[in-house]
């Protein structure tokens, strides 16, 4: 029998069954950097706390932790040409926002490869001590996600209490 154990290993062990089994696309730093540098920056998404983005996070990137996503679903697959990044610290939390958004329909969200972590590996800057500003969904973008929230939870037989 498979065993997973240590700190935040069984999350790891999710996310990565997650990107094997889903196909989750990726995108390296180095190409998410020619994007934002290119002639159509990307949306960027870091999934992580709002204390966490503040540490630091990618340049042009915007706050909205993973429990938010759902909400945003609906803006998020209105602009489909703009390339639409998530990112993380490591990946884990990229391949569960980006899984999770193309789960909703939004197929064109690409995890970013290693998270922050990957552009330190490459060599690139991050940005520090940006301040965290949740951009609130559209009243439209709010209704659909409720809907999309409770048509996975009778997929999955996820029972509200």
């Amino acid at each position: 029998f498979p065993t997973a154990s240590g700190t935040n290993v069984p999350s790891k062990d999710f996310g990565e069954r997650i990107h094997v089994e889903n196909e989750v696309p990726e995108i390296t730093a180095r190409e998410l950097y020619d994007l934002i540098e290119g002639d159509t920056p990307p949306r960027i998404f870091d999934t992580r706390t709002e204390v966490e983005f503040e540490r630091f996070c990618v340049p042009t990137g915007c706050s909205l932790p993973g429990g938010e996503l759902i909400l945003h679903a609906w803006d998020l697959d209105q602009d489909r040409e703009t390339p639409l990044i998530i990112n993380c610290a490591g990946r884990t939390r990229s391949i569960i926002g980006t899984q999770a958004l193309h789960r909703l329909g939004v197929t064109h969200a690409r995890a970013l490869k290693n998270g922050g972590m990957g552009i330190i590996l490459e060599g690139l800057q991050l940005e520090e001590g940006k301040p965290s500003e949740i951009p609130a969904p559209s009243e439209q973008s709010r209704a659909h996600g409720e809907v999309l929230g409770a048509q996975v939870a009778e997929e999955e037989g996820i029972p509200f209490v």
